[in-house]
């Protein structure tokens, strides 16, 4: 079994993927696919493939000689001395004729790789039942729309009903021309315009209310209380001899009506003023 089968299927057994080899390394992904692969021509250093492939190995819990040394017999790779040319570092040469096998195996080449799936189209991920709902939505929205511009039409309509009755003419050519004035007409309208003056006149010089009515109390002031003459203090007098005996009836129906005070709510008028006509003006 070839060294980069049980490599992968080692780091299978752990779950790890190149990238994640990559994070906890710190060694590119295609690196790790080289070793995976047998392929020393993908370091850019030879002189750090046989850290690498340790590292990888020690990383797969494998022991690290053993698969540098199977690294070696696969790849035909011969670990060079530091200051040998073969140990300098590598340009890159540009060749237009890319390997398909190699670069079937280079994760940044070949993006159907299974630890960097492609992107999914964004109808893949749309659920026909998104699109049901959208479409009912879309819908309810609609008809509510329409619904409401309907109503609104129906309010801001005018409806124009015929008449049974004729068109009337409203206007004539001379108007005056049917007008006849007679004495009794020109009486009562000169009453009404007098009427009319008059009830100006009288709102005129009306007497303004007051801000506050003027009452007169009904009882005297509290110091003209005698405290002798009414309640437990009086003082008795001699009884004399009655000369009339009045009833109480007798003696209301002989007292004069007192006169009501009602409130003063308005100024005094000014004095009347009568003018009489001596001779015809």
């Amino acid at each position: 079994m070839r060294l980069g089968d049980i490599m992968r299927g080692e780091r299978a057994t752990l779950g790890k993927s190149l990238l994640d080899v990559q994070r906890e390394l710190r060694i590119k992904a295609p690196y790790i696919a080289a070793i995976e692969d047998a392929n020393p021509s993908a370091f850019d250093t030879p002189g750090f493939i046989s850290g690498y492939v340790r590292s990888y190995a020690r990383f797969l819990k494998m022991d690290p000689d053993v698969a540098f040394a199977a690294f070696c017999a696969e790849s035909g790779f011969v670990p060079a001395h530091g200051m040998s040319a073969a140990a300098a570092v590598r340009r890159p040469e540009t060749d237009d004729n890319v390997d398909i096998e190699q670069n079937a195996f280079n994760p940044f080449v070949n993006p159907k790789t299974p630890f960097l799936p492609t992107d999914d189209s964004w109808l893949s991920r749309l659920h026909y039942n998104a699109v049901g709902s959208i479409a009912v939505l879309l819908l309810l929205i609609g008809g509510i729309g329409f619904g409401g511009w309907s109503l609104l039409r129906e309010i801001q309509r005018v409806q124009i009903v015929p008449v049974d009755q004729a068109p009337l003419a409203l206007a004539e050519v001379d108007p005056l021309q049917t007008v006849v004035l007679t004495s009794d007409t020109d009486q009562a309208q000169a009453v009404a315009l007098a009427r009319a003056q008059m009830a100006k006149i009288d709102r005129l010089y009306r007497p303004k209310a007051l801000d506050s009515p003027v009452l007169v109390p009904r009882d005297g002031p509290i110091s003209t209380l005698d405290p002798s003459a009414m309640g437990a203090f009086v003082v008795a007098e001699p009884e004399a001899e009655p000369l009339v005996v009045v009833t109480e009836s007798q003696e209301l129906v002989a007292e004069p009506l007192k006169t009501v005070e009602v409130p003063i709510v308005l100024e005094e008028a000014p004095p009347e003023l009568a003018l009489f006509a001596i001779r015809p003006a």
